[in-house]
């Protein structure tokens, strides 16, 4: 399962080319979390979600060629170091 790594509401949750299946998820304060490739999405564009709340399951949707997750953390649109976010949702 893919786990939200913090609070906060889907603004994301549908197909996009090159990244497929596709949730992005806004935490506030201009933080957004993208979960790429996944294969079923559990939420909704609008939903909130909860710290280590299960919101998809891994796939191979998209340009990838097997079972991944693509994962970023944004601020104000530029990505940046994950390594916090992820100690946080653990």
């Amino acid at each position: 399962p893919v786990k939200s790594v913090f609070r906060g509401e889907v603004m994301f949750a549908q197909w996009l080319k090159g990244y497929g299946n596709l949730l992005i998820i806004n935490h506030g304060d201009n933080y957004y979390t993208l979960y790429a490739h996944v294969e079923e999405i559990f939420k909704k564009k609008g939903e909130r979600v909860d710290t280590g709340e299960i919101i998809a399951t891994t796939g191979d949707t998209g340009s990838i060629k097997g079972v991944c997750l693509h994962f970023e953390v944004r601020h104000h649109g530029k990505p940046v170091n994950p390594l916090k976010w992820l100690k946080k949702g653990a």
